[in-house]
């Protein structure tokens, strides 16, 4: 009878170890946000592609320092800090219910206004406008977003509903978060692009 007792218990925790021990373990939903966030506020270009493919980030494109102005931008996000205050699950999705602190668009955005307002006011520019082509006025705009990039940036709060999603065993922010990545970088460089 203990010898009978002894095996079934053996082979319960042997199981319990297996079952256990053997997974590779998955980040959860929070977990798989932070880990987005890291890359994102890396100010590593590669890792910001895993996440936001800058390619298809449809700014300044004949700027010949376009590649320095999404690094300036991209560098904005070390600035940026959130809070997760609630969790939602269902069975395939998580919400996360944030407060992110980030770089203020509307105050960057007013201070490239004034600063494409002075360089089109000078002498230098409307000297150089009938023959000026798209790729020097793009290089010469984004060298003023570059600029302000550059100086100590105001930093306003929002709260943000992050949908996550989980694919193929992995947690991801869902396609249609669209406002996630404006807040954070994307909406400044959709507005100054437009301001051209």
């Amino acid at each position: 009878m203990k010898r009978r007792f002894l095996q079934i218990l053996l082979f319960t925790i042997l199981l319990c170890f297996y079952l256990t021990g053997c997974q590779k373990t998955q980040p959860d939903a929070q977990q798989a946000f932070a880990q987005t966030m890291q890359a994102l506020s890396s100010g590593d270009l590669d890792a910001v592609n895993i996440y936001f493919p800058l390619d298809d980030f449809e700014i300044f494109k004949e700027a010949e320092n376009r590649q320095e102005l999404l690094l300036a931008l991209i560098n904005t996000m070390q600035k940026t800090s959130y809070t997760i205050f609630q969790e939602e699950k269902t069975h395939k999705e998580v919400r996360l219910h944030t407060l992110i602190s980030s770089p203020d668009n509307g105050q960057i955005l007013k201070k490239y206004l004034e600063s494409l307002s002075s360089m089109v006011a000078s002498k230098e520019y409307q000297q150089k406008i009938d023959s000026m082509t798209k790729t020097e006025y793009q290089t010469m705009a984004a060298d003023k977003l570059i600029q302000i990039l550059k100086d100590p940036l105001p930093v306003s709060d929002h709260t943000l509903d992050i949908t996550m999603i989980k694919t193929k065993g992995e947690w991801r922010i869902a396609d249609d978060q669209t406002a996630f990545y404006d807040l954070l970088f994307a909406g400044l460089g959709k507005s100054a692009d437009a301001l051209l």
